[in-house]
């Protein structure tokens, strides 16, 4: 029984540990949202490079976060507790709804930086 608990603890540090990243990448969108607003008012190069440099990395993070998800998704099924089924879920829709964003922000400084060229 006392293996079983830990087990839960951990799965449970584990889903801290996503939940954290996820805010951390938060961060980052909020950090290119507030870029693609300097980059719309003046066009600074530097500013679309490093928008491209967080956005890059944010995907990336993105990435890692999704697999560490599918194996805390597997432990979660391997649980086969009601409650974890709901923060399956939440596991599950977080990352695209981050890659989602990423994506649209990908398209935007994409037709920008086309539109110079």
């Amino acid at each position: 029984m006392e293996i079983k608990h830990s087990g839960c603890k951990e799965t449970f540090q584990k889903s801290e540990i996503f939940y954290e990243t996820c805010q951390r990448l938060d961060v980052n969108v909020i950090a290119l949202v507030k870029l693609q607003t300097a980059i719309q008012a003046s066009n600074n190069a530097r500013d679309v490079k490093t928008f491209r440099k967080i956005l890059l990395e944010t995907m990336l993070g993105v990435l890692y976060l999704t697999k560490f998800r599918d194996a805390l998704l597997d432990e979660l099924k391997q649980a086969n507790n009601g409650a974890y089924r709901c923060l399956a879920q939440s596991l599950h829709d977080r990352p695209k709804e981050l890659y989602s964003t990423l994506n649209g922000f990908k398209s935007w400084i994409d037709k920008l930086t086309a539109s110079q060229n």
